[in-house]
Formats: structure tokens, sequence, C-alpha cells
């Protein structure tokens, strides 16, 4: 947390370019520990069921969270363009906290003797690598261009684009408590559901040509957006054992990250064939669902498969 505050707030205290580069490399690096260590503590803590409840809570409290520190960002860009990076001090005050109620999880003797005999599920976090990388890249599609949609679309004006934009993002937490209905059911299903989701809500802003249009295809997107995160991460610390949940879930923050850098690498490069930027959405989101049926059936098959034996 003090790396997540000192590179976020160190542009407010400089004029140079590298040196801006640099305290996000900082903050970059925090980030990464923040993550990884916040989702390991999540399955140390608790168990299968009580994860989804906080998971939940998770996704709920962060949209909500990140739309208060957009508009407090906004407030403050008044006196300055470097006045927003002073948000990113409020992270000192959870250092303090992390510091007084973060515990460190009892480890039994019996983990402990596994850690020495178990080898590392290589194959298992591969295919959560995977996976997660290919849902990251198509997760940022809509996070990253979704204003320049906007925009080919003929929406120009400002507060136009941040209105649908704030309506849209109201799916999040909506897609959190969807999550927690469908906790208990099959990663398979989950991921079969984020998939139609986020396909039909990219496929249908692609094709979109009002106002009211794209801004219904954006909900039904972002409800897809908001079930992601937490699936992906409850799959991770309901998967790994517990001896690798660490290394496990920092394979899964590297995997995740690395999304959010190559998608707009692959949207340019889908853009040049497809000719657009609303085509784009329309092969990403083709894609997308018929990468989650693929995934649906071949894991069923193989379920069913092994149910047999």
């Amino acid at each position: 947390m003090v790396l997540y505050g000192a590179g976020g707030i160190l542009p407010f205290f400089l004029n140079s370019f590298p040196a801006l580069m640099g305290g996000r490399l900082i903050l970059g690096v925090g980030e990464a520990f923040v993550m990884t260590l916040g989702n390991v503590l999540l399955g140390d803590y608790f168990l299968s069921e009580q994860r989804s409840k906080w998971l939940m809570v998770q996704g709920i409290i962060g949209s909500a969270a990140g739309t208060l520190l957009l508009s407090a960002s906004g407030y403050l860009a008044v006196k300055g363009w470097q006045y927003p990076f002073l948000v990113y001090s409020i992270a000192f005050l959870f250092a303090i906290a992390a510091w007084i109620f973060i515990f460190e999880p009892q480890r039994t003797a019996v983990v402990a003797e596994k850690k020495n005999e178990t080898k590392i599920p290589l194959n298992l976090i591969a295919k959560l690598c995977i996976i997660t990388l290919t849902a990251s890249t198509i997760y940022f599609v809509y996070t990253l261009q979704f204003s320049l949609v906007l925009d080919a679309i003929g929406i120009k004006d400002r507060s136009q684009i941040g209105n649908i934009s704030a309506a849209a993002s109201i799916a999040v937490p909506i897609g959190a408590l969807v999550f927690k209905l469908f906790s208990k059911k099959s990663i398979a299903l989950q991921l079969l559901i984020i998939a139609v989701l986020i396909g039909v809500g990219l496929t249908g802003i692609g094709l979109s040509h009002s106002k009211m249009s794209v801004m219904f295809f954006a909900f039904i997107q972002q409800l897809g957006c908001g079930m992601t995160v937490p699936v992906l991460i409850a799959w991770g610390l309901n998967s790994l054992p517990p001896e690798f949940r660490g290394r496990g879930m920092g394979f899964w923050s590297s995997a995740f990250f690395l999304g959010q850098f190559i998608s707009p690498l692959v949207v340019t490069g889908v853009k040049s064939l497809s000719g657009s930027l609303l085509n784009t959405f329309v092969v990403f989101g083709i894609l997308c669902i018929i990468l989650g049926v693929i995934n649906y059936l071949f894991t069923a098959n193989k379920s069913a498969a092994v149910s047999e034996n």
C-alpha cells in the first residue's frame, strides 16, 4: 500500500514525463502486490461460501468507490492537472489500517508437509492464466475503447459520453450480485454466462446507431464485466491447493494485467482488418460468445467422461 500510494502521488510533485512514468511503474508494482495479496488473503481467511459473499461485496464497493474517486478527481482537476493524483494518498490510510487489522493466516503442519510433497499444479495454473488472459483482453475492449465508439456513432458531447458511461457502469455492482447467485454453479456455466453477456453487449454496441441502443447494450456488457473478476478470482481460490495459492494468484494477476496491456494492441490489429472500431466490437462480441460455448462444451464433455470412468 505504501508503494501504491507513493507511486500514485509522485506526479503531483513532478513536471518531468520520464519521472512521471517512473511513478506509474512504482504504482504498478504496488498494485500487483495489493491485488495478489488481497486475493490470497480472501482464500486464507474464508471458506468457499464466505469467499463468494466477500467477492460480491468487493465488486459492489469497488465500483462505487471507483465512481466516487473519479468524481473527486474531477473536482481536484479544476485546481490543476496535478491535483487529482493526491487522491492516491488515501492508500497511506489503508496501509495503516492493514498494519493494524490484517493478521497472518494460520499455517498447519499438514499444509507444511504438503508443500514439500506436492508438486505445483502447472496444468491448472496454465489453464487459469490462459482463460484469464483471454477474458481480460476482451474485458478491456469496452473499458479502453467505449468513448471512441460513442464518437464513431456520432455522440461527441462530453457530458453525454459521461452520462452514458455512468449509466452503463451501474450494471457492474449488479453483475457482482448475479455472480453470488451463480457462485455454486460450475465454472464452465459461469464463464458461459459471462461470455454471452459480454459478447451480446459488444456486438450490440458495434451495431448500434442511437444513444438508447448503445446504452442498453453497454449495460448488458457491463453486467458481464461485473461478474468477470469475481468469477475468475473465486475459480482460482477454490481450485488451487492452499500451499500454492499465493504463487497461483500471482500468476493470475500477471495474466489479468497482461490482458489490459495487449487489449489495445489486439484491437488495433483487428480494426485494420475489419475496417472500423464498430466492426471490431462486433468481431470481439461474436468471438467472445464462440469461445464461451466451446469452453462450456469441452468442459461438460470432459466432466461427463470423468464421471463415466
